[in-house]
């Protein structure tokens, strides 16, 4: 129940619940987040996953094929205080993942229910560590405030081979 139908991320129900766990374990490294957070769920509008494409379900006829998911888009707000111009200080946790991290509002879900704002490094297509290693050679200045790097990877990609960047490095 917490994937969707026609794709093979997680619905709003499985990001959540894994936010949910993940959020425990970074409130048990670094303490209970402060961050005044909200969410909002906008209206939900039929979206059609990565199988429906892959399977060339796009054009078919409504009755011949699986519908469309639903999805209801995620809106986090953090709310800050002070002026314009005050500096921020920069999240102490990062979040390096693939798509998983990107889809179903996980990354919203995560900084609400870990009340700390979060850095999305995730990317689209990163398998096991493409994310991870972006940050270690292009970006490795971020890691100098972070705390705690989040890493997720579909279990799949513990399945495929290693590219040649995970494999040099």
């Amino acid at each position: 129940q917490g994937f969707l139908r026609t794709d093979t991320h997680w619905n709003e129900t499985g990001a959540n619940h894994a936010a949910v766990l993940t959020s425990q374990i970074i409130t048990g490294k670094l303490g209970a987040g402060t961050d005044k957070i909200s969410l909002t769920f906008g209206q939900p509008a039929l979206q059609p996953g990565d199988l429906m494409r892959l399977a060339g379900l796009l054009e078919s006829w409504p009755w011949s094929g699986p519908e469309p998911d639903s999805v209801s888009p995620v809106t986090l707000t953090i709310s800050r205080s002070g002026g314009l111009l005050d500096d921020v200080s920069a999240p102490s946790v990062v979040l390096a993942g693939s798509s998983f991290s990107r889809r179903s509002g996980f990354i919203d879900f995560l900084q609400y229910r870990s009340g700390r704002e979060i850095a999305q490094k995730s990317q689209d297509g990163s398998g096991f560590a493409g994310a991870l290693l972006n940050i270690l050679t292009h970006e490795p200045q971020i890691l100098k405030q972070t705390r705690l790097v989040v890493w997720e990877f579909p279990v799949r990609a513990l399945t495929q081979d290693l590219t040649d960047e995970e494999r040099k490095f």
